[in-house]
């Protein structure tokens, strides 16, 4: 269920949170909007592009009260703001970083597509209010499921963009958007089963009894991890598959292999099963 807060609530607890806090939400809250802005409202705009859209949450609150600074200024005519558009000319590159009136005046677009920006707050507000609301009932960064995920390493497959976040999130100690939360939770419970698959098989094999002859799993699944195109719920379920049939062809082996003598099991194994391992490594399908 979207939560969105009122005004008052909002300013309330950004007062309590520290300037890396605002940051950081600043940023993040823009970065999830930023795309929507700049497409549905700026290319209207014939010579100029917006690059950026920041605002003060704490603008109205008086100085004194204020436990930071405004941080932001038209270039313009120096005047803090609420919001300011930063902005990029397409024919010099030159960038401005301007209010409302600015904006009009120095770059001639409407005020009626700033003003639609403006609107478009509302977008921004349920993203900012999720993480507000988080922190008003005292949740913080999710320690304990950042360093169970890292332990395992069920991060190796993240992103820099996504590492990115999850670090300054956990840098200022914000809770994190629950679907940034839910990919922590689903990353570490495809990297437990993948750990699980690997004590089976070691578990199998352990004994002289449960030789393994076969290295079908080792091979095929370095491949399925170097394949980028999967998804982490396919490659799971490829190894799975893999750990299956790797299982079943070492364990019909060894079923066979118990009902003829020692010295035949030698000449087998030198034979096919040998060869067979040498061809995984350096055949068509080997590790690179």
């Amino acid at each position: 269920m979207v939560v969105v807060l009122s005004e008052k609530d909002r300013k309330e607890i950004f007062n309590e949170l520290t300037s890396e806090q605002i940051r950081v939400i600043r940023k993040y809250v823009l970065d999830a909007t930023k795309s929507e802005l700049l497409t549905k409202h700026f290319m209207r705009g014939i010579n100029w592009e917006l690059v950026d859209l920041g605002y003060d949450p704490l603008f109205k609150k008086k100085l004194s009260k204020r436990k930071y600074n405004p941080t932001l200024y038209c270039s313009a005519c120096g005047k803090p703001l609420k919001y300011q558009y930063v902005i990029r000319s397409l024919q010099t590159g030159y960038v401005e970083s301007l209010g409302e009136t600015c904006l009009n005046q120095r770059t001639g677009i409407s005020l009626n597509i700033a003003k639609e920006v403006h609107e478009s707050k509302r977008v921004i507000n349920v993203f900012q209010d999720e993480i507000l609301l988080l922190v008003h009932i005292g949740k913080v960064f999710p320690i304990n499921m950042y360093k169970k995920v890292h332990d395992i390493n069920g991060d190796v497959g993240w992103s820099n963009t996504f590492r990115n976040r999850i670090l300054e999130f956990k840098r200022a100690n914000l809770p994190l958007f629950h679907k940034d939360y839910s990919k922590l939770e689903i990353d570490w419970d495809n990297a437990k089963k993948e750990i699980e698959l690997e004590e089976k098989e070691n578990n199998l094999y352990s004994t002289e009894v449960n030789r393994r002859y076969i290295f079908l799993s080792r091979h095929l699944k370095y491949i399925v991890s170097k394949n980028r195109n999967l998804f982490s719920e396919e490659r799971i379920k490829i190894e799975k598959t893999i750990s299956e049939k790797d299982i079943k062809i070492n364990e019909g082996i060894n079923e066979d292999f118990a009902k003829i003598p020692e010295y035949k099991q030698e000449e087998l194994k030198k034979k096919y099963i040998i060869p067979f391992n040498q061809k995984l490594r350096t055949g068509p399908l080997s590790i690179k």
